[in-house]
């Protein structure tokens, strides 16, 4: 079955995510360097937790805190390489569009929860204030994108189009 042109509601939905995933990659960046460079707060936190008999040198503290950044980051990676798998899977018309339009719809939302929740929390270190209202802004436009993109991807010509192209079992 030939496949006919895709939707302009279902293009700019996909062009969306892209945008998302790449934002995304650059709150996380902002993520893992704001980490790092407030290890003394982590440390201090880490210390706090501890029990009277438990004691860990600084070095070993902070390898901890390093380790657990990094393992945080490739996975958060590892996520956004799955939305990337779902969003071409969306743009093509693949047999798993269906699927993964509906997915990308349930990271909309926490994309467009965790914006929200923004206005309710505050930063717990000393970094300056502007680096976090830069990481927050990222964060608020990367879930407007989101939840325009999901309403696009429900357009009705958008679901026709992907219920007209993707191959049938």
């Amino acid at each position: 079955m030939e496949k006919t042109s895709v939707p302009e509601s279902l293009r700019q939905a996909v062009w969306l995510w892209y945008a998302v995933i790449g934002l995304e990659v650059v709150h996380q960046g902002l993520n893992v360097a704001m980490t790092l460079m407030n290890k003394a707060v982590a440390r201090e936190q880490i210390k706090q937790a501890l029990t009277g008999d438990q004691s860990y040198s600084d070095g070993f503290i902070n390898a901890t805190i390093t380790l657990g950044t990094a393992v945080s980051a490739l996975i958060a990676l590892a996520i956004l390489g799955g939305v990337y798998y779902l969003v071409r899977s969306l743009r093509e018309g693949t047999k798993s569009a269906g699927m993964a339009q509906r997915v990308l719809i349930y990271f909309a939302v926490y994309f467009a929860l965790r914006a929200l929740f923004l206005f309710v929390s505050s930063p717990d270190s000393n970094l300056p204030v502007a680096l976090y209202a830069v990481d927050g802004c990222i964060q608020i436009v990367i879930g407007a994108a989101a939840a325009v993109a999901a309403y696009l991807s429900m357009n009705k010509d958008a679901v026709e189009w992907l219920l007209k192209t993707a191959p049938k079992p």
